[in-house]
């Protein structure tokens, strides 16, 4: 004689119910702190992406500072789509994808690639220290001229 095999886990239609609206509830909340993006479009002027978030909010991020997107031509990053609900962004011509919730943490390519945008932040700082240090250094070493009055 065979076995009849049944699941253990048979779906009701009471469970289906519970599961949709626990994922319903899970997409408000993930909404609620990772707006979607409602648009996006490249600024050639400013060279910046710009995404319009479905709550209203702006945000704009340097193309240079894009992994595989500071490297392509304005063309190319005018190519930009929001895909997945407005969750991510999407570069056909570039092959390149960014999240909005990656977006909005500051994570703008891979370990390599953010390392190297803080070395280049960080160089840059250190030129500005030193170059502000040099003019605060001059200017106390200029004599300052004192005011004679004459009787």
């Amino acid at each position: 004689m065979a076995k009849s095999k049944s699941s253990p886990a048979a779906m009701t239609k009471a469970r289906w119910d519970r599961m949709l609206a626990e994922a319903d509830q899970n997409w408000r909340e993930y909404v609620e702190q990772w707006p979607p993006a409602k648009s996006v479009r490249y600024d050639r002027t400013s060279k910046r992406v710009v995404v319009q978030l479905l709550n209203g909010l702006r945000l704009e991020v340097p193309a240079a500072k894009l992994q595989g997107v500071a490297d392509g031509t304005d063309r190319e990053r005018a190519d930009v789509h929001c895909i997945g609900a407005g969750t991510c962004l999407e570069w056909r011509t570039l092959d390149q994808h960014f999240s909005i919730e990656g977006l909005l943490t500051g994570r703008f390519g891979n370990k390599g690639w953010m390392e190297s945008l803080e070395r280049r932040r960080s160089g840059l700082q250190s030129i500005t220290r030193s170059t502000m240090t040099g003019q605060i250094r001059r200017k106390r070493a200029t004599p300052r001229k004192v005011a004679t009055t004459r009787s």
